[in-house]
């Protein structure tokens, strides 16, 4: 798994260092800079937007606390943290609860001998042999769901005041994590395609990056534009 949730490791924030070092206008330029962009997200961070009530489970998370990952540095910050939206797990969770009832749907059915239909015997299985299927079938079923639960938790986007951090899970057993200094980072846009999209305000994230280094792009992030507008605060530093 990736190891982005350690509670015991509290790195010195940029805030924390500045107050620790002498005043100097160079200080004191930086710490307007990051209180600009805390207040900004602070703000959005009290909003009526639900996905940032639930910390464990949330999808944008402004100046997230206790969250740190495995080489962040000493006085590095994340200043967001970012899943895909709520919405995008609608379709397996649809799929998963038919799947769920379907069972159950021809249970009804032999039980009032409606159509006089047996799924048993229509397969040739022994009669005892039910309730084997049935653990078989719903272990089916956890794993489904299981599996997209966990894609869906452990597939996170972070920008901290040094770079952009995107972590990838597919399927349990493949981890990709990708980083990007805004010093290499050119540009930064996003897409909203379609109406769900457009309904549920969110959408893709593209960052262009210069030279041989790889775009980004985080994917179905709840308020796209504003993810947009951190980043390009900080293109070009370091």
């Amino acid at each position: 798994m990736p190891d982005i949730f350690i509670a015991d490791h509290k790195p010195t924030t940029d805030n924390e260092k500045i107050l620790k070092e002498p005043h100097s206008s160079e200080n004191n330029e930086k710490k307007h800079h990051l209180k600009s962009v805390a207040d900004r997200l602070i703000h959005h961070k009290s909003s009526s937007h639900p996905e940032e009530k639930i910390r464990m489970f949330s999808t944008f998370y402004p100046d997230p606390e206790g969250i740190s990952f495995a080489d962040q540095e000493p006085d590095e910050k994340i200043l967001l943290f970012l899943r895909r939206h709520y919405i995008t797990n609608v379709d397996w969770i649809l799929l998963a609860l038919f799947f769920t009832i379907i069972p159950i749907v021809f249970g009804v059915i032999n039980s009032f001998n409606i159509f006089n239909f047996n799924i048993f015997v229509f397969l040739n299985f022994p009669a005892n042999f039910t309730l084997l299927f049935l653990i078989f079938y719903y272990s089916v079923v956890f794993t489904f769901v299981l599996v997209n639960f966990v894609s869906w938790f452990y597939n996170l986007g972070l920008l901290t005041t040094r770079r952009i951090v995107d972590i990838d899970l597919h399927d349990l057993t493949y981890k990709n994590v990708s980083t990007t200094g805004y010093s290499v980072v050119q540009d930064a846009s996003y897409i909203q395609n379609g109406v769900i999209m457009s309904l549920f305000h969110f959408g893709d994230v593209h960052i262009q990056t210069a030279g041989q280094h790889g775009n980004f792009e985080l994917e179905a992030v709840p308020s796209p534009e504003r993810v947009v507008h951190l980043i390009e605060d900080y293109i070009g530093k370091k």
